[in-house]
C-alpha cells in the first residue's frame, strides 16, 4: 500500500508540474491562441496631399488632425478581409484583400504629375509577417514586411476568454504614403481609424 501511495503521489506531482508548465506557456502567449483566424475589418481615412499641421520639431499634432493649407483633401472608407495564422512559437502572418472607396474629389494622382485617380472604388492585397505575445487579456502584435526583420508597425487588441475571438482597433494613426512607388504614393498622407474582428476557424495550416 505504501508503494502504491508513493506512486500515486509521484504521478500527482508530475501532473501538477505539467499543468504549471502549460499555464506558463498560456500566460506568455505561445500556444494560447494558435490557429487560423478569419478577419473582417472596417475603416475610414482622411487624406491630405500636403500632410497635416506640424509643430517646429516636425511632430504631427493631434487630434484634431488638420490638413495643411492648400492641401487637396478627401475621405475614404474601406472593408478588408484576411486570413491570419498564429503559430504556437509567437510568430505568424496574415494575407487578404482591402477594398477602399475614395470620395470626391479623390486623389489627384501619383505626385508630381501622375494621372488623376479622382473618386473610385479600389482593391488591393494586404499582408504582413507578425510576432505576438499576450499581456493579460491584451494581445500585442508586431508587424513586419514579409520575409524581413523590418518592423513597420504594432497593433494592440483584446482576446476573448476562450481565445477564439480577437478585437483589434487602431485610432487616429498617421500614415505617410508619399515615399512609396505609384500607385500607392497617390494616397499621400492619411489619418485612419480601423476596427478588426478575428474569429478562430481552425488549426494552423
Amino acid at each position: 500500500m505504501k508503494k502504491l501511495a508513493l506512486i500515486l503521489i509521484i504521478a500527482g506531482l508530475s501532473t501538477l508540474m505539467s499543468l504549471g508548465i502549460t499555464s506558463a506557456k498560456v500566460k506568455e502567449g505561445w500556444g494560447a491562441i494558435q490557429g487560423t483566424y478569419e478577419m473582417v475589418a472596417t475603416g475610414s481615412c482622411l487624406h491630405s496631399t500636403l500632410g497635416f499641421i506640424e509643430d517646429a520639431t516636425g511632430t504631427v499634432l493631434g487630434p484634431p488632425f488638420i490638413p495643411k493649407p492648400g492641401s487637396i483633401v478627401w475621405g475614404a472608407t474601406t472593408m478588408a478581409e484576411a486570413t491570419w495564422v498564429f503559430y504556437p512559437d509567437g510568430t505568424g502572418y496574415f494575407t487578404g484583400l482591402n477594398n477602399p472607396i475614395d470620395f470626391p474629389p479623390g486623389s489627384p494622382g501619383p505626385p508630381p504629375t501622375g494621372p488623376s485617380w479622382g473618386p473610385r472604388a479600389r482593391q488591393g492585397g494586404i499582408g504582413n509577417d507578425i510576432k505576438f505575445h499576450l499581456s493579460g487579456s491584451d494581445i500585442i502584435i508586431e508587424l513586419y514586411a514579409p520575409g524581413t526583420d523590418t518592423k513597420i508597425g504594432e497593433l494592440v487588441g483584446q482576446v476573448s476568454l476562450d481565445k477564439k475571438t480577437l478585437i483589434i482597433p487602431s485610432a487616429n494613426v498617421v500614415y505617410n504614403f508619399t515615399g512609396f512607388e505609384p500607385p500607392t504614393s497617390a494616397l499621400y498622407w492619411a489619418v485612419c481609424n480601423t476596427a478588426r474582428v478575428l474569429i478562430r476557424v481552425g488549426n494552423v495550416p
